[in-house]
């Protein structure tokens, strides 16, 4: 495509500055003319066009034509020229003009796709990392249920104990009950033995009495130890107490993370939801584009069919032009000399 400013005309003006100069007009000569802009592969195809024309109008005015029909026929053709490359340049003007509407609307739903793809890596690692939160309280809460099943063996084995120890205790008591009753019956058969029977039975008695007192004292032993359990047995419920109400405050807090992570992703299934809206609608945009390129497409070859139409008139006026100068141009004398006179 020609640059803009760079047309035929321009290149054929300045060819024929030059030419008036005594010049030879050339691609290098006529861009320093036309200070130095336009490609040499813009300037090179008019050049050659102009000098396709030239030749013809130095013909043309080798012919003998008068030089007012050269000059009409000149600027007729020079006139048709312009008007078609003027609808030409236009054109192509408007194409390049919509093609870069069209690539800045590229490049600003790429942008906008872009920043879809960031939101979306956003809000994946965040769900990242509520998972790991997630499962930090689970694993949190298995050891608290751990804690919790200890505890619950301590007390079971307390409670074994103490029954054991009950069970002591009940044991002692019905041996001193049995031996209060053989006590009674003792005394009851010695009152009429003698005084050696006496003598006997206080020594039994003292013999009994000490068994009292070794009775009484592991019945105040078993008081102690029952005393110690139970001490440790209102430790070990205050602690599992403690334990469960640490555990309550574990699971509250655990649930209210679990709610705030319902929330949050709650939201992010909403962000999700709307970058997928966004996205169809990115699609639906780049439909859009497309249906618009293609349109544009449909133009340009409209466009290309005028300008073959175009040309085609060009070499129809051009045709027309050169059987009106042959027309013009006077019969040469063909009859031999001998007739003339």
């Amino acid at each position: 495509m020609a640059r803009g400013g760079i047309t035929y005309h321009s290149v054929a003006k300045a060819a024929q500055q030059l030419l008036d100069k005594g010049e030879n007009p050339t691609v290098d000569t006529i861009r320093a003319q036309l200070g130095d802009t336009g490609s040499r592969s813009t300037i090179g195809p008019f050049l050659k066009q102009w000098k396709a024309r030239h030749a013809e109008q130095s013909e043309g005015a080798a012919s003998g034509l008068p030089t007012g029909v050269l000059q009409a026929v000149k600027s007729l053709h020079e006139s048709i020229s312009a008007e078609a490359e003027a609808r030409v340049e236009l054109a192509q003007k408007e194409f390049q003009e919509k093609a870069d509407a069209l690539e800045r609307q590229l490049q600003n739903i790429k942008q906008q796709l872009v920043e879809v793809a960031s939101t979306r890596d956003g809000l994946a690692d965040q769900l990242d990392q509520e998972r790991v939160v997630s499962q930090a309280l689970r694993t949190a809460n298995a050891q608290l249920l751990e804690g919790k099943h200890a505890l619950d063996v301590r007390l079971a084995a307390t409670v074994a104990e103490l029954e054991a120890s009950g069970h002591q205790l009940t044991a002692a008591k019905k041996q001193f009950t049995h031996f209060e009753q053989t006590m009674v019956e003792q005394r009851r058969l010695d009152r009429a033995d003698t005084a050696q029977r006496l003598a006997e039975r206080d020594q039994t008695i003292q013999a009994a009495h000490a068994e009292v007192q070794e009775v009484r004292g592991l019945w105040a032993t078993a008081d102690l130890k029952r005393a110690a359990l139970a001490e440790q047995v209102s430790q070990l419920l205050q602690s599992l107490a403690e334990s469960h109400a640490s555990q309550q405050k574990t699971e509250a807090a655990w649930a209210a993370e679990t709610l705030v992570w319902q929330q949050e992703r709650a939201q992010f299934t909403e962000q999700a939801h709307r970058a997928a809206i966004d996205l169809g609608t990115v699609n639906q945009q780049l439909k859009d584009t497309a249906a618009r390129h293609d349109n544009l497409m449909a133009s340009h070859n409209i466009l290309q069919s005028d300008y073959q139409r175009v040309l085609q008139e060009k070499a129809r006026l051009e045709g027309r032009l050169a059987q009106q100068g042959e027309a013009l141009t006077p019969p040469m004398d063909t009859q031999p000399a001998g007739d003339k006179a």
